[in-house]
Order: C-alpha cells, then structure tokens, then sequence
C-alpha cells in the first residue's frame, strides 16, 4: 500500500508541475510584447512643406528701368539692371536690357553732344564708361569711343572758360571748368587755370 501511494504521489506532482508551466506559458503569450509603444498616426504632426520661391520677374525689372530712363534717370536705372544682373548671373534677358540701356544713354550723351550742352554730354559718356564693364556688347571701340567724347566735351569746355577769363569773367570761367571737372576730375590744365581764376577772383572781390 505505502509502494502505490507513493507512485500515485509522484505522478500527481507531476501532473501539477505540468499545469503549473502551461499556465506560465499562456500567461506570458497574453502579455503585452516590450518594445516602443505604438503612436497613432493622428499623434504625428504633419512635417511643413518648405514655401515655393518666387519666380524672378524680369519683366517687372526691364520696366522699372526703363521709365527711370524715359525719365532721364539714368544713373538709377542703371543701378536697377546692375543689382538684378548681379543677384541673377546668366540672365539672357537682363543681359540685353542692361546692353540697350547703356545705348539709350549713349544717344542721349549724343544728343547734347550736337546740341552743345558739353557739361551734359561728358557727365553721360562717363556714366556710361563707368557702366560698361558689364556689357556683352561693347568692345574696344565703344570704350574708345566714349574716351574720346569725354576729351572733346572738356576741351570745347575749357576753351570756353578760356575766352570768358579774357573778358574778364572770372566767375563764368570757373563755373565752366568746374563743369569739366565733373567728368574729366584727372585733368590736371583745368585744376591749374582753375585755381588761378579763384586766387585772382579772391583778390579782386578785396
């Protein structure tokens, strides 16, 4: 009797041994599995679109700079083709806009040029020498050109300041060659009869 209850004590241990890891087993394939907790997609905050750059308008640019023209502003239309052409590089249409604009004011220089208006025409053939740098266009001849007119505007200038400094006007005399100054500051004959002209104006006004 002892022998088969032991047997029946053993096989009962057994059996509860079994039980117990099954539970162990369908417990653990109940729990929840570690690792990062999953994040409903609503929770995500949509990343912004980087805003869309703007198209440059060069249109709107060759018009602005083209009233500034028509208006005689020269010099600030200029400065409008020169800031885009810079900030755009290889822009066709600036390229040529910025290459007509300098022609239109070449014309104007021209045309005060015949007119006589010498102080006028030197301070535009310079402006432009100054600008050309950035033409596709002009070459050496244009250069050439534009040197050559601002020497002849101050010539016809201080020749004129010569023939009022022998009447006697001095103040006329002066107020021409600091005309040719303007446009021509490295003409150093000018410097000279103009500082003579004011030493003698000076003197006379004691």
């Amino acid at each position: 009797m002892m022998g088969c209850r032991g047997i029946y004590g053993g096989v009962i241990r057994l059996l509860l041994a079994l039980l117990a890891g099954l539970a162990a087993v369908y417990v653990g394939s109940c729990a929840t599995p570690a690792g990062p907790s999953r994040i409903s997609p609503k929770a995500v905050a949509p990343q912004a679109k980087p805003a869309p750059e703007h198209a440059f308008d060069a249109d709107a640019v060759l018009k602005t700079a083209q009233q500034d023209i028509e208006r005689g502003m020269y010099e600030e239309a200029l400065n409008v083709y020169r800031q885009s052409i810079n900030a755009h590089p290889g822009n066709r249409k600036l390229d040529a806009a910025y290459d007509s604009g300098l022609m239109e004011i070449r014309k104007a220089a021209d045309s005060a040029f015949e007119k006589k208006a010498f102080a006028a025409a030197g301070g535009l053939y310079l402006l432009v020498d100054k600008n050309i740098n950035l033409s596709h266009a002009a070459g050496p001849e244009e250069t050439g050109y534009l040197k050559d007119r601002i020497k002849s505007c101050a010539g016809k200038l201080t020749e004129m300041g010569l023939v009022s400094y022998r009447k006697g006007d001095l103040p006329g005399a002066i107020s021409l060659w600091q005309d040719v100054l303007k446009f021509d500051p490295g003409n150093a004959e000018v410097r000279k009869a103009l500082e003579t002209a004011r030493v003698q104006l000076k003197n006379l006004s004691k």
